[in-house]
């Protein structure tokens, strides 16, 4: 189950756009460089 889930998390936060935050992904809130 975690390795198909893996993936599906990446793609939500870091390509999916997200209508709540100018349709962007979460990870543009993020500062650049940070990994946590």
């Amino acid at each position: 189950r975690d390795a198909h889930l893996q993936p599906w998390i990446d793609y939500y936060n870091r390509e999916r756009p997200h209508g709540s935050l100018n349709y962007k992904p979460p990870i543009s809130r993020s500062d650049s460089g940070t990994t946590s």
